[in-house]
């Protein structure tokens, strides 16, 4: 699909796995003519969001062995050694907007290992790296919930920040949500402890 769009400045987007995957392409193959990114409950590793799936389907004993191949009995060429987010993220480009986005109530991929991403960025000082962690929002739904037009606005805000195009009402909206969107690495740790998102809305 890049091979169609290459010549051309673009935002690229996904969710759930396919953000995971924008996450590794942009740090592996390093492409030079994307806009922004931005990424919706993406998993810092496949591994560590079935850890987290299993505890709370109350199977957390499962031995790690197990666990982590299990993916390969419906994804074949599933690696568990392979590339993950959390390996590549610091290979992004510093200088590309990117915005990072996770509900608290994800019963799929946890905030936290959305939040592992974000706050690895910080380790590496991205200045452009935003993270929307919304109270409300069932995963791959975030847009449909209690606080899809937090996200429209924020997104629309992000678009206007570095000059691309966007609906001026939702960005103007969205101005002083995204402004709260650079949180330190102590506010997210405790927005995930007490479960209440660091943004006031």
């Amino acid at each position: 699909a890049y091979g169609h769009i290459k010549h051309n400045n673009v935002v690229v987007m996904g969710y759930s796995r396919g953000a995971a995957t924008v996450l590794n392409w942009l740090g592996t193959k390093k492409p030079t003519n994307i806009a922004a990114a931005i990424v919706e409950s993406p998993y810092d590793s496949i591994t560590n969001a079935l850890d987290f799936f299993c505890k709370n389907a109350g199977v957390g004993w499962i031995p790690y062995g197990i666990l982590y191949t299990s993916p390969n009995l419906f994804f074949g060429k599933f690696d568990y050694k392979g590339v993950f987010p959390i390996k590549v993220i610091q290979h992004l480009d510093p200088a590309m907007p990117l915005l990072i986005i996770a509900s608290l109530e994800d019963a799929l991929v946890p905030a936290a290992s959305t939040a592992t991403l974000y706050t690895r960025l910080l380790q590496y000082d991205y200045p452009h790296v935003y993270f929307l962690l919304l109270n409300k929002g069932k995963h791959g739904y975030l847009l449909e919930d209690q606080d899809a037009h937090y996200y429209l606005n924020a997104v629309h805000a992000f678009y206007k920040k570095y000059d691309l195009p966007h609906n001026a009402a939702f960005a103007a909206a969205g101005q002083k949500i995204l402004s709260q969107c650079q949180p330190s690495k102590k506010e997210v740790d405790e927005a995930l402890k007490n479960k209440k998102s660091f943004i006031s809305y």
